[in-house]
Parts: C-alpha cells; structure tokens; sequence
C-alpha cells in the first residue's frame, strides 16, 4: 500500500479502511515469539534498520499517528476478536467497520497504542542493556490492564501487519527481520515484568498455573522518606520565610496529588509514565505560538491559585489575574514564557535514564534560593500546570495522563526541593 494514496482519501473514509478490507495483509508476517531473550541476536545494524524505516516509513505519513494507530488498534481486533471488550468497545464491532475511525474514543486509543511505540523506538540505540529494567517495570504495570502474555503475540501480529500495510512498499526482508527481534526482544522483557508481579499479588494462575505464589513479596517501587525541614526561622522574619498565605490559597482538585514531599527516584518512574508525559506535552507544543499562549494561561493560574504570588513574581497584589491588558504586558508575557520554557526543558531532559536527570533537578533546586521560593510553591506550580493541561489537552487529559503527570511532577518537584531546602540550610548555619 502506497502513502501517497493513503494521504489522499476522501473524508468518509480518513484512513483507506475499505482498501485495507480488500487488500487484507498481503502476507503473512514472520512469528512473534516473546519466549526467549534474544538480546545478543540483535545487532547495530537491526536497531537502525527499525529505527530508519519508522523515522522515513512511518513519521513521514501525513497525520500519520491516526492513520496508523487506527491501522494497528483494527489489527489487533482482527487478529483476536477478544480484544475487542478488554479495549472497551461491544464485543459485537467489527474490525473493519469504517465508523470506528470517527470514533473519539477509538481515535484515543489508537493514538496511545501507536505512541507507545514511537516511544519505544525512539529509546532503541546500540546499547540496550538500560532499557530491560524499564520494559519490565513497564510489563509489571500491565497487570492493572488484566494482561496475559498470550497477548504479547496478538499485538505483534497486530503492529507488524499495519506497518506492512502503511510502509510504502511495504517491509523489506531487513526491516520485517529486524522488527520481529525488536518486538520479540521488548515482549520477554515486558513479560518477565508482568509474571513477576502476577505472581507477588498471589495470581500466578494467570501466568502459570504451576506457579505457586512466593512466601515472601518481592518489593515494589515505594515512595520513600518525606523531604527533610527547613531550618527553623528565627523569630519570624527569617528572608526564606514562607510566601504562601493560606488564608488566600484556593484548592484546586488536584492539591493532594502534587505535594512533591515524598521521595520518588528515577527507579520510580517508568517507561509508560515518560512515554505518556513527552506524547502529552508533545500536543501543548504543536500549536502556534504555544510559549506565549501557554505561559500566558499557565501565570493566570499561578495567580489565581495563589494571590501570594503575584507579589512573588513582581506584580502589585492587587493584579487582577482575569485582566486582559496582562497579555500586552512585556513583563508578564516574559515571565510566562520563562516558566513554560523551564518546563519544556525538563520534558526535552527525559529519557531511558533518569538518573542523571536528579542531579540536575538538585543543582536547579539550589539555585532557586536567589529566587526566594519555598518547598509550599511547587504544589502551586504543579496544580496551576495542570489546570493549563485541562484547558488545552481537553478529553486527551485522561486518568492515564494524570497518574503520569502526577508521578513525574512530583519526582521533579521532590529533587528540586531537596536541592532548595539543602541550600537554606547552608546559609542558616553561615548566620
């Protein structure tokens, strides 16, 4: 199947289903196995063919997310009609009924499946060592799903048919050979994750019925000790006092989620939460003039949330955070812009490893004392940012997107803080 015919179909049916229901798979694909590692079978030049053929096959398909992913998710239908309730749809749809593709809620799906694997390539390079800890913990996250490992085979299936179907040409003999090694080589591991906490919450029967459960738990990832206590003020007036006036603080629905005092390392935070939250703030970065339109939305919240920090920021405390004029205002607009930029550049900072990234988020932390801010501002900055991601991301602001904002923010925010709160305390012993 040709992109340029699948950039150029008429609107009652976006992404060519009736062709593909002709076509159907022109042959078939090569057997997934997700049984064995196979990680020394993989070499450079496997990795970079899969990685070519999607950045030059894939990316460059016009729109090309929805076109795929509804490709991949009608596969996965297809393959095992099974799916179709887990996905939440009548067990009664069919695979191939054209309306599914202005379906708003298959079109989210879709998206997210097909994102999830642009993720996973874009962490592909020569070593894959670092990233089997993140493809199991993001296997042991897939038991919240009810995912067997019979579904592995079915979703590889699934995801090399559609790319056969959207490559134009369709898979060389190297790209199909490298794709099923990538896949097979990602599936075990995620596997392994899966099996392993099955089998911790005492439901190895969905797994292996041999299995028995372990007498002793394997530990789970855990949010550890709260941050550690500003030294105390001395009488009242100390110059990092906190700025937060409670008596003006209004809630937010998402207060308690964004406290940023309990610690979460890079171990923490899993593969799926970075895919969720770069695909997210991919969406807030893709319009025009987006660094002004967002820090302008993103400030007014601050503001709104937290009057104490309209002073904070410059501003007489009078500032009316509704007031049109902010918008013509340099002084506003920059600041604005400064904070939504600081954002996009930890986003920009996520990868495989985090752990780099908390040495970075500490050092950042100490700078903020020139700043005057408190450990009390990042739940304020944290909920106004998400109130900006309700404003703009719409019904795409889902539960899924939340939880991996939630546990990014807070593990940005707990590092900074520590690094903030350290750096007080150096100055109070100076005094």
């Amino acid at each position: 199947m040709k992109v340029s015919s699948l950039s150029s179909r008429k609107n009652a049916d976006p992404v060519g289903i009736q062709e593909l229901v002709h076509t159907k798979v022109s042959e078939p694909m090569p057997k997934i196995d997700c049984t064995k590692e196979i990680a020394e079978d993989i070499d450079y030049h496997m990795v970079s063919t899969v990685i070519n053929s999607w950045d030059r096959k894939i990316l460059n398909i016009p729109d090309w997310s929805r076109v795929v992913g509804d490709r991949f998710l009608r596969h996965i239908f297809r393959v095992d009609p099974k799916t179709i309730p887990i996905f939440g749809f009548p067990s009664e749809t069919k695979w191939d009924d054209p309306s599914l593709s202005h379906d708003k809620n298959f079109i989210q799906k879709a998206n997210k499946l097909i994102r999830a694997i642009d993720m996973a390539v874009v962490f592909l390079g020569p070593d894959l060592e670092p990233l089997k800890d993140e493809l199991y913990r993001l296997g042991w996250q897939h038991t919240a799903m009810k995912a067997l490992p019979s579904h592995w085979p079915i979703v590889g299936e699934a995801l090399l048919s559609s790319l056969n179907d959207c490559m134009q040409g369709g898979f060389s003999d190297d790209e199909r050979r490298g794709w099923v090694k990538i896949y097979n080589f990602m599936g075990f591991h995620m596997i392994r994750g899966l099996t392993a906490h099955y089998i911790e919450k005492g439901e190895a029967w969905r797994v292996d019925n041999s299995v028995k459960p372990p007498t002793k738990k394997v530990d789970k990832p855990v949010l550890a000790e709260s941050i550690p206590i500003i030294a105390k003020e001395k009488e009242g007036n100390c110059p990092h006092r906190a700025l937060i006036c409670k008596q003006l603080r209004r809630s937010t629905p998402y207060q308690h989620m964004l406290q940023c005092n309990k610690r979460i390392s890079a171990a923490d935070v899993s593969f799926s939460v970075v895919s969720d939250v770069i695909a997210s703030w991919q969406r807030i970065a893709s319009t025009p003039n987006w660094e002004k339109t967002v820090g302008d939305l993103f400030l007014r919240y601050i503001f709104k949330i937290e009057p104490a920090a309209i002073e904070l920021f410059g501003f007489p405390l009078d500032t009316d955070y509704t007031d049109p004029d902010l918008t013509a205002n340099t002084k506003f607009l920059n600041k604005g812009v400064v904070l939504i930029k600081a954002i996009d550049a930890a986003v920009h900072l996520l990868g495989p490893d985090l752990y780099p990234l908390e040495e970075v988020l500490y050092d950042l932390g100490k700078r903020h004392v020139f700043m005057k801010a408190q450990p009390e501002f990042w739940p304020v900055v944290g909920e106004a940012l998400f109130l900006v991601f309700e404003e703009r991301l719409g019904d795409y602001f889902d539960e899924q997107i939340k939880d991996a904002w939630t546990i990014m923010y807070n593990f940005l925010g707990y590092h900074m803080i520590q690094g903030l709160v350290y750096q007080y305390n150096e100055i109070e012993k100076r005094r």
